[in-house]
């Protein structure tokens, strides 16, 4: 793949750097824009307080699922105690 990269270079040098060239303003007219966008995006969010909302619903459940497989995994084999353990987390 690499050898047909630099053979394709060398046998089209003005062609290949004017390509590249191409890709290279197209990347910059899509990249700094959408840059550009996720950022107001996520403060809108933040300001909002929709992250801070997200990462607390998160965070309760880790917390909840860290709970129940090391208090409520031995009582597996009886199904009764292990959702009345996992009822009271």
């Amino acid at each position: 793949m690499i050898y047909w990269l630099f053979w394709l270079k060398s046998r089209f040098k003005g062609a290949f750097s004017f390509v590249l060239n191409i890709f290279r303003n197209i990347y910059f007219l899509i990249a700094i824009p959408a840059i550009i966008v996720t950022y107001r995006f996520m403060k809108v969010l933040k300001d909002q307080g929709i992250i801070d909302d997200f990462t607390n619903t998160v965070n309760q459940v880790i917390t909840s699922i860290y709970y129940i497989s090391t208090n409520c995994f031995p009582m597996i084999l009886n199904l009764n105690q292990m959702m009345a353990c996992v009822n009271g987390s």
